[in-house]
């Protein structure tokens, strides 16, 4: 029995900024966009309705309240919580916290930004590899 294709999510939490993409069942591979463009600020705050925000949200809010403000959540990842202001938070939350409800449908994104992100890749692949990309048995 042939299981039902799927969509499939990838997230890079990265230091600095976070990156998703996602993959149709047909084998398309789109990034997610996030306030029109494809990188998130990993940064984390903990706003004053208890909300974690991300992104330019997190920026934003951290200008009154840059003691509620957690800029680079990944370095925290061994320790169990963190203090965001007076109130303590499970680092785990942090990690967990997006912009996406990741509900479908995905946030819509452009074929521009999906080519640019694409030769970025490529080009990164090659460069740490020392191989061409098409030489590769999955391009």
């Amino acid at each position: 029995m042939n299981a039902p294709p799927l969509h499939r999510l990838a997230v890079d939490l990265g230091t600095s900024t976070t990156i998703a993409m996602l993959q149709w069942p047909d084998g398309r591979v789109r990034p997610l966009l996030f306030d029109g463009t494809p990188l998130l600020s990993s940064a984390v705050l903990l706003g004053p309705d208890g909300r974690l925000q991300t992104g330019r949200d997190a920026a934003h809010l951290s200008r009154r309240s840059p003691e509620r403000l957690e800029p680079n959540p990944k370095r925290r990842v061994d320790d169990d919580v963190v203090l965001l202001g007076e109130a303590v938070v499970p680092v785990r939350d942090l990690l967990a916290a997006t912009e996406w409800n990741k509900e479908p449908p995905p946030p819509p994104i452009s074929d521009e930004v999906v080519t640019e992100t694409r030769t970025r890749y490529i080009e990164a692949y090659e460069m740490i590899t020392g191989l061409k990309f098409n030489d590769w048995y999955g391009a």
